[in-house]
């Protein structure tokens, strides 16, 4: 179906609310299991319209500008963890 859309949302470790929009499920799905495997919450969203939603970041993944600068680690993994071993 060429209208369907891959969304995802979560809350990330920094307490703000993320939705991500993928192009293609393969992508969808890999995300999906990384934020799960980090201990957060995350769900499937059906629709988003960011003029009307709710959220702190929505991150279009569809655009190549978007994927440049995105790292899906830096909003799942508390940057904390690795200053541990500066003791």
């Amino acid at each position: 179906m060429a209208d369907q859309r891959y969304i995802l949302g979560f809350r990330a470790v920094n307490r703000l609310y993320v939705v991500i929009e993928f192009g293609e499920q393969g992508e969808w799905d890999e995300s999906y299991k990384k934020i799960e495997a980090a201990g957060l919450s995350v769900k499937t969203l059906e629709s988003f319209e960011p003029k009307f939603d709710e959220v702190d970041l929505y991150i279009d993944m569809r655009s190549w500008q978007c994927r440049a600068q995105f790292n899906l680690d830096d909003l799942i993994h508390d940057d904390d963890e690795d200053d541990d071993d500066d003791d």
